[in-house]
């Protein structure tokens, strides 16, 4: 070990010179006329030299930051205190007595007491020359605030029994400090499915809940979603609401089938439930047509059709629910419809009439079930006369031109979809 002394040392003797009882040296200097004492004494060293917390949630307290002591002298550190000022506390491994060349460790937390930049001193006082020895320490209090959205969820209805998909809240700090989540309540029939906000929320940043709905009864059904954290503004709270619903069955039956086009015929839907009788109004359809909606009536609606197209319809009845029961759509129902008969008759106007006169000739198709639609080919023997549509179940066509003699004037109704063709003729004598 070095120790420094005066110019050119030339003796050394040994004492107690300042009575602590430890050994020290007195060296004679014969260059410069003086004498060097040197004296057993320790040394502190602290690392590091300052403690800089960053910002800090009000009331609340930090990660412990580590200051090292480190006794770097030639005689034992005899430690009389260790303390802190400001918004700062400590604890430490530091006994009363600290051997030369040995450590120990003092741990610091910030906990602020009002916002803004915080100081404070970490202060050793022992015996030592350099004693007291300090470390500054500073930290920034600050606020964590919390907001939800949305404030509210609605899950509509949901069978009884059965849960719905999944609705995301957002947790958000929108102050400048760290916000941690101390835990997260909820009650009602309603389940966290999932939650991203165990490990806190970073200031300007937000976290995900995501919840679901699984009624046990029917009706309206409320909740409420709640976090719990160290937020200025603690708890948060999200509303939750739904509706239990019971399942429902509708059936659909015709009056009649099969039937003949323009025949009248009556659907009848009837809804059933386990949870009592529905209420509200059930839609008709034709494949992807709708015939019409009518009103439950002690779980029965009933809708009477004349028009239903001739052929193979698929008849369904759909539920349109409640605020107590949900849909539910009949199985398809095939009604068969007939195309409807008809039958044509004509008349001429003048019979017989002169050559080159206009003759006026009139054919009328009827049916027993419906009023007939569609056109009229008139004929007179090979020669077609013309094509007319039917008004009000009539079609008329005049002409000049029928040749001298006897002639087969002849009406043809073509029929359709709804209706089967007939025809009617008549011999018109041309003088």
């Amino acid at each position: 070990m070095n120790y420094s002394t005066g110019t050119s040392p030339q003796a050394i003797t040994l004492g107690d010179f300042n009575g602590d009882g430890r050994i020290d040296l007195a060296v004679a200097d014969y260059a410069s006329n003086s004498v060097s004492v040197l004296m057993q004494s320790p040394t502190v060293s602290l690392s590091p030299s300052s403690l800089a917390f960053g910002i800090q949630n009000i009331h609340t307290t930090s990660v412990a930051q580590t200051v090292a002591l480190t006794n770097t002298g030639s005689a034992n550190l005899l430690v009389n205190s260790v303390g802190t000022s400001g918004d700062f506390a400590q604890t430490n491994t530091c006994g009363p007595t600290i051997a030369a060349g040995s450590s120990c460790s003092i741990s610091v937390t910030f906990t602020p007491t009002a916002t803004g930049t915080r100081a404070g001193t970490l202060a050793i006082t022992d015996n030592s020359p350099g004693s007291p020895e300090t470390v500054s320490l500073s930290g920034i209090g600050g606020t964590a605030i919390g907001s939800v959205h949305p404030t509210a969820l609605v899950f509509g209805g949901q069978l009884v029994g059965s849960t719905s998909a999944a609705k995301s809240v957002a947790l958000s700090n929108t102050g400048n400090a760290q916000m941690t989540v101390s835990s997260i309540q909820i009650n009602g029939d309603f389940q966290i499915a999932s939650n991203f906000c165990g490990h806190g929320v970073r200031p300007a940043t937000h976290c995900n809940v995501a919840v679901t709905f699984s009624p046990t009864g029917t009706g309206a059904r409320g909740g409420t979603l709640t976090f719990n954290d160290d937020a200025t503004n603690t708890p948060q709270l999200v509303a939750l609401g739904g509706t239990g619903m019971s399942p429902t069955t509708t059936t659909v039956q015709s009056s009649l089938s099969p039937s003949t086009y323009g025949q009248a015929v009556t659907l009848t839907a009837t809804v059933t439930s386990s949870g009592g009788t529905p209420t509200g109004t059930v839609t008709f359809n034709n494949g992807t047509t709708i015939l019409g909606t009518a009103t439950l009536s002690s779980g029965v609606a009933k809708l009477t059709k004349s028009t239903l197209p001739a052929g193979r319809d698929s008849i369904t009845a759909t539920y349109n629910g409640d605020t107590l029961f949900a849909t539910s759509t009949s199985a398809v129902l095939s009604q068969v419809v007939n195309p409807a008969k008809t039958t044509t008759i004509i008349k001429t106007s003048l019979n017989p009439s002169a050559l080159g006169q206009a003759v006026k000739f009139t054919a009328t198709v009827t049916s027993p079930t419906a009023h007939v639609t569609g056109s009229v080919t008139f004929t007179a023997g090979a020669t077609t006369l013309g094509t007319v549509p039917l008004t009000s179940g009539t079609a008329s066509i005049t002409t000049s031109k029928l040749p001298h003699g006897s002639t087969v004037v002849k009406a043809t109704f073509s029929g359709g979809s709804n209706f089967v063709g007939s025809s009617a003729s008549l011999t018109q004598i041309v003088n």
